[in-house]
């Protein structure tokens, strides 16, 4: 039971830090969306790099962090239903282009971050 609370706690937090990004960053395009996304990617390389190299007993930071914080953060439903939109309303260039930056840069973001603690 005492997972679970953690996993709330951080996703709580999580979720709230993306909502006010995204309120902050949102216009026309969804950088709010695509800067939680790369932020969380970072902060999951971060931790993952930290656990796997230097600390790897700390379940409760682990399930606090990745999976509650870092999932309350990112959010791949959101991006699923902003590149939908874009496409319903004709805007292709724009979905690939959203798709294409928020693959790469997450992969890039979280691949950095773990490299950086394995030095």
């Amino acid at each position: 039971m005492t997972n679970f609370i953690i996993i709330f706690i951080g996703g709580g937090f999580g979720s709230v830090f993306r909502f006010a990004i995204s309120k902050y960053f949102n216009s026309y395009f969804p950088f709010g969306t695509l800067l939680s996304n790369i932020v969380a990617s970072i902060i999951f390389g971060i931790f993952m790099g930290y656990f796997y190299f230097k600390f790897q007993d700390n379940q409760a930071i682990k399930l606090l962090i990745l999976t509650g914080f870092c999932g309350g953060l990112s959010t791949f439903s959101t991006f699923n239903a902003e590149v939908f939109e874009m496409i319903q309303k004709g805007n292709f260039l724009t979905a690939i282009l959203y798709v294409f930056m928020s693959i790469s840069v997450c992969l890039a973001s979280y691949g950095s971050a773990v490299w950086i603690l394995k030095k």
